[in-house]
């Protein structure tokens, strides 16, 4: 038996970045700890080449698009700097046979992007292809099958022929991450923190790349850093999908958040490949309002902004809506805003019973999207009154259930009650209101208890609307009393 020798990870760590190029010629490739060597290796334990035609059509358009846009690029002189493509990091075990003294490098993760750059070096006749066996059948079979398809696709091209394809594609412009380590131990154990710590990239990264690559050179370095100026966006794009997905047209369910890499296929599904790659049109879609005067119809545009449940184009486009509620969001949902003439709702926005999310945290998000998805329909002239009627409505299973509110709750209640519909389908702050005041419900009187998270509830309820509720017979008359509150608050009884 071949004896493998062991290297302790904190010691033979090494990251590098080359060019697929460099990595299928087997050069060396140097790292800040010495360099990185060995024949690429399947190992026969890993899982088999599964990338489907759809998965290798995409990577080819991507090439295709990327080089294409390298070549306007060079053609204008332009003097952008125009970046590598960038393929990600894959994760090898550097293995080294002292018998044989042969290096191999056992790809533990990346296998799937590997093997699609290597049938399409095949495919396209280029130099640098990597010599790598595939043991397992469908292995075998799934790589016969993406070749096929490969001819079928060239040969429906009637635009290109295969010496333009060949030269298009340049392996030295697409650069990958590697990291190696001579533990096999330590490199599965640096693959499931990659995948489960947040070091891969997560659903934000993959949109900035795929909406920066379909921007024009010339602008990329200033749309790269309006989005970097943006901060973290997890936040604002669970409302952004809450809000395109539970619609009553076509309902769609959300992944828990228990399941972060289902939300972030749905996020890269809705906000980067649904997204139309055939319009360069920076649009954003507003209602107009047609006022007719004895001079004839006047048309008044209200505030420039988008809609959240637009479609979106490829490129400024999406970047552009993402940036107007990113700042719309930080002007409008922190605590102590600083938003104009609004002290009324700061202080009800900032009040312990919206911040304290003990027990209402997905109330508390739910809430915050509703408010967004508000004032970007109709501005914050309003905003105090209608964050109040949506208070009552969205927080209304607080009290509804009997003890939790759950994940599912959240989109069960917008389901059944379509709150982002009467929203989106309201004409003017009025009608909104109207509608909103027409829901009804009922609080259960179980667990109202102050020390209990739904008793800490009411009780703050209770204070910060002034109310005094009867607790005996608090089933049928905690709802009006909160409306007596809110119209309190308003000035209106």
């Amino acid at each position: 038996m071949n004896k493998t020798k062991k290297v302790n990870m904190t010691e033979a760590l090494k990251v590098a970045s080359c060019s697929v190029a460099e990595l299928f010629a087997n050069h060396p490739v140097k790292s800040l700890d010495g360099e990185i060597s060995g024949k690429l290796i399947i190992p026969e334990y890993q899982r088999p080449y599964t990338w489907q035609t759809k998965e290798l059509s995409k990577l080819l358009n991507d090439l295709l698009s990327y080089f294409k846009s390298l070549a306007n690029s060079r053609a204008s002189h332009s003097k952008s700097i125009h970046h590598n493509y960038y393929l990600g990091s894959i994760i090898l075990h550097q293995e080294i046979n002292e018998n044989e003294k042969i290096k191999r490098l056992n790809i533990i993760d990346g296998q799937q992007r590997v093997t699609s750059l290597a049938i399409l070096a095949y495919w396209l006749k280029h130099k640098q292809q990597p010599k790598i066996i595939y043991n397992a059948p469908s292995s075998q079979q799934q790589i016969a099958k993406n070749i096929a398809y490969l001819n079928k696709w060239l040969a429906e091209q009637h635009h290109i022929n295969f010496k333009t394809l060949k030269n298009s594609i340049n392996f030295d412009n697409i650069n990958i991450t590697l990291v190696v380590t001579n533990s096999e131990d330590d490199a599965y154990r640096f693959f499931e923190t990659q995948n489960t710590g947040g070091v891969r990239l997560n659903g934000a990264d993959i949109i900035k790349a795929h909406h920066l690559r379909a921007t024009q050179t010339n602008i990329q370095d200033n749309y790269a850093r309006q989005w970097e100026a943006l901060g973290e966006l997890s936040p604002l794009l669970d409302s952004i999908m809450k809000v395109r997905y539970w619609q009553a047209f076509k309902f769609k369910q959300m992944p828990s958040h228990r399941t972060p890499h289902l939300i972030k296929t749905e996020v890269v599904n809705e906000l980067a490949e649904n997204c139309n790659n055939k319009s360069t049109d920076n649009i954003a879609y507003r209602s107009v309002q047609h006022i007719k005067q004895d001079s004839g119809w006047l048309i008044h545009t209200p505030e420039t902004g988008f809609a959240m449940r637009q479609p979106l184009n490829s490129g400024i486009n999406t970047i552009d809506y993402l940036s107007y509620f990113a700042n719309l969001k930080q002007t409008l949902l922190i605590k102590d805003s600083k938003i104009a003439n609004q002290d009324d709702f700061i202080a009800f926005y900032s009040n312990e019973l919206i911040q304290d999310t003990h027990g209402t945290a997905y109330l508390k998000r739910l809430f915050d999207t509703a408010l967004l998805l508000y004032v970007s329909q109709f501005g914050t002239s309003q905003l105090f009154e209608a964050a109040l009627w949506l208070f009552r409505m969205v927080y209304s299973p607080r009290v509804q259930n009997q003890k939790s509110v759950r994940e599912s709750t959240i989109q069960a209640f917008v389901r059944d009650h379509h709150l982002f519909d009467i929203i989106m389908m309201s004409f003017n702050h009025q009608q909104l209101v109207d509608s909103i005041r027409e829901f009804s419900y009922k609080c259960d009187s179980n667990n109202i208890e102050e020390k209990n998270t739904k008793g800490l509830y009411i009780t703050r309820v209770e204070t910060y609307f002034n109310l005094k509720l009867d607790k005996k017979n608090i089933s049928s008359t905690f709802d009006n009393a909160l409306v007596k509150g809110i119209l309190s608050k308003l000035n209106k009884i």
